[in-house]
C-alpha cells in the first residue's frame, strides 16, 4: 500500500474592513443571528464554508498552471476555514477598522507545494471582494500543525497579558 505524503499549509487571508460583513457572510464567519451562523451552526456549515474558498483557489491553480499540472494538484487539494484563530495584528488591525482576516488550512500532495503557495500568492479575489494572502506554516501532519497553532496562541495571550500590565503601569505612575 503505497502512502501519500501531505503537506498542510496555514495561511492567513487579509481583506479591507468594507468587505468584511460580505465576506463573514460568504464564509459562513458571522456569530449570532442571521443566516451565516444559522449555516455555521448547520451540520453542512464547514462543508459550505471551505467550498467558496476551495473553488476561488482551484480557479487561481488552473488560471496559473493550466490543465496539465493543475489535474493532480486539485485532486490533492483540499481548503478549511478555520474561524477559531485569530492573529494579534489581525485583532489590532479590526479594532482600527483597517482589515479582516480570516484562516485558512489548506492540505496538498508533498509535490505541489511550491504551485500551491504560488497560487496563494496570487489569489487577489474571493466573493468579488480583494483578498491578500499570507501563509503563516508549513507543516507535514496535522499534529504539527496543531503545536504550532497552540504555541502561537499561548504567544498571543503572554503578549496580551504583559500589554495590559504595561498599561496598568502607566495608569498608576501617571496617579502618582
Amino acid at each position: 500500500m503505497v502512502r501519500y505524503k501531505n503537506r498542510y499549509v496555514f495561511v492567513r487571508c487579509a481583506s479591507d474592513a468594507v468587505n468584511r460583513r460580505h465576506l463573514s457572510d460568504a464564509l459562513g464567519l458571522a456569530k449570532g443571528k442571521g443566516p451565516a451562523a444559522a449555516a455555521a451552526a448547520s451540520s453542512g456549515g464547514q462543508v459550505q464554508r471551505s467550498r467558496a474558498c476551495a473553488e476561488a483557489l482551484e480557479a487561481v491553480v488552473r488560471r496559473c498552471f493550466g490543465t496539465v499540472v493543475s489535474g493532480p494538484l486539485l485532486a490533492s487539494l483540499q481548503v478549511k476555514v478555520l474561524d477559531r484563530f485569530e492573529g494579534e495584528e489581525a485583532a489590532a488591525a479590526a479594532a482600527k477598522g483597517g482589515l479582516f482576516s480570516f484562516v485558512l488550512l489548506v492540505r496538498c500532495e508533498r509535490d505541489y507545494v511550491n504551485e500551491v503557495l504560488c497560487a496563494l500568492a496570487l489569489w487577489t479575489q474571493l466573493e468579488g471582494c480583494k483578498v491578500a494572502c499570507t501563509c503563516l506554516h508549513i507543516s507535514g501532519s496535522m499534529r504539527t500543525m496543531d503545536n504550532f497553532i497552540r504555541k502561537t496562541l499561548k504567544g498571543q495571550q503572554r503578549r496580551q497579558q504583559q500589554q495590559e500590565t504595561r498599561k496598568e503601569r502607566l495608569k498608576s505612575q501617571q496617579a502618582e
